[in-house]
């Protein structure tokens, strides 16, 4: 089957989580025997040189990347722009099935509606909005977006339960859906991790230290400046802690909060190729989260990748299905808010320490854990079944 990944409005130039998920699925459906192709539709802004070359070949795949508006502004010209393009690469390419990355995709496939549509549910894109105080007109347009999705889809996908669950109660949907989890691709994550953690460790002085990583963006629903928080107050029960921040978005309102751990953090970009590395020199990670629906809802890409590397989670109840991770494995550390109380934090500091000193027996059960749960052949397997459906 020949089949066309439309993402609207994809993080060109940005890494981000949903990202990850969207070249996964590229790739298993490749491995399925499928023909893919694949619509990346980005801002304008977000444009550089680097991104001239509109189409690129690897694995199997064709890439073809697209600018257009600004998906908040201009929005019924943008709409008919992106509809135009999407029929276009449909018809040259043959596409025999559309799977829309995000609801704002599904709703640009009206002029090929002949196909059928596939849409994945990274979240709920409308409590996302709303808690970034973006205007009620685009609001209106996203919530419409779902609806679209949830109507015209042969199929839908949710990155957790808690989301379909939601979806349903919200839009009175009662589709049919298959649960796809952000997990994770082992064929990234090897199991020479200990000699990397070790070379590492070493590379930059920090052998003996107890590491904290946040790897992820920087919006304010993220927690960042609470994980600082966190992080500090276990620094004063113990000096050893040492915090790497991996990250490629603005911290220049972090900036006292960095200086007063100068000593103590790092912080820089990742990519796919030094991100399993990096990862496997720390004793824990960081997914702080707070009472938010679009939390709620989430399934974050960094708490498996956190996981695969050897490392404990810290989390609150409110970070997606952390918390079920973290309890089954019965690793980490769940916070029963963005603000721990101080017996938490000395609970947490003694959990840390712990694992730090038995690292090795540790983290081995956790990767075993989180292979066996979060591996993402698991979806892959689905996908076979849901692509055979439709042949």
């Amino acid at each position: 089957m020949r089949i066309l990944i439309v993402h609207c409005g994809y993080p060109l130039n940005q890494a981000a989580g949903e990202g990850v998920r969207t070249m996964n699925m590229a790739r298993s459906l490749n491995n399925l025997g499928h023909k893919v192709y694949m619509l990346m539709i980005y801002s304008v802004l977000n444009f550089r040189l680097k991104n001239l070359k509109f189409i690129r070949k690897g694995d199997g795949i064709t890439q073809v990347h697209i600018p257009t508006f600004p998906i908040s502004t201009f929005l019924g010209l943008a709409l008919f722009y992106n509809r135009i393009i999407v029929w276009l690469v449909a018809r040259i390419t043959r596409s025999q099935a559309i799977q829309a990355e995000i609801t704002w995709s599904a709703s640009i496939t009206k002029f090929v509606s002949s196909l059928p549509l596939i849409t994945d549910f990274h979240s709920d894109l409308v409590p996302e909005l709303e808690a970034t105080n973006r205007s009620k007109k685009f609001i209106e347009k996203s919530r419409r977006d779902n609806i679209y999705a949830l109507k015209n889809s042969h199929r839908i996908l949710c990155v957790s339960q808690t989301l379909h669950d939601n979806l349903s109660q919200t839009y009175n949907a009662s589709h049919k859906c298959n649960i796809l989890p952000c997990s994770v691709d082992f064929q990234l994550f090897t199991n020479d991790r200990l000699d990397k953690r070790k070379v590492l460790r070493e590379y930059y002085g920090l052998s003996n230290r107890i590491i904290l990583a946040y790897l992820g963006g920087t919006h304010q629903w993220q927690c960042l400046n609470e994980t600082f928080n966190i992080f500090s107050r276990l620094h004063k029960l113990d000096n050893r802690y040492y915090f790497c921040l991996f990250t490629n978005g603005n911290l220049s309102s972090f900036a006292s909060k960095i200086e007063s751990i100068k000593d103590s953090f790092m912080t820089m970009p990742l990519d796919k190729d030094n991100l399993a590395e990096h990862l496997s020199m720390i004793d824990a990670g960081f997914v702080i989260r707070d009472n938010m629906l679009l939390n709620a809802n989430s399934s974050p890409t960094k708490t498996g990748e956190y996981m695969a590397c050897g490392a404990m989670v810290i989390a609150t109840q409110y970070s997606g299905d952390a918390p079920f991770l973290i309890k089954g494995s019965g690793f980490g550390f769940i916070a029963d808010s963005i603000t721990p109380r101080d017996q938490e934090i000395e609970k947490l500091n003694e959990m840390l320490i712990d694992y730090h000193n038995n690292y090795r027996d540790n983290s081995i059960l956790v990767r075993q854990y989180i292979e066996y749960n979060r591996d993402w052949k698991r979806n892959e397997e689905k996908l076979e079944v849901i692509y055979g459906n439709l042949s």
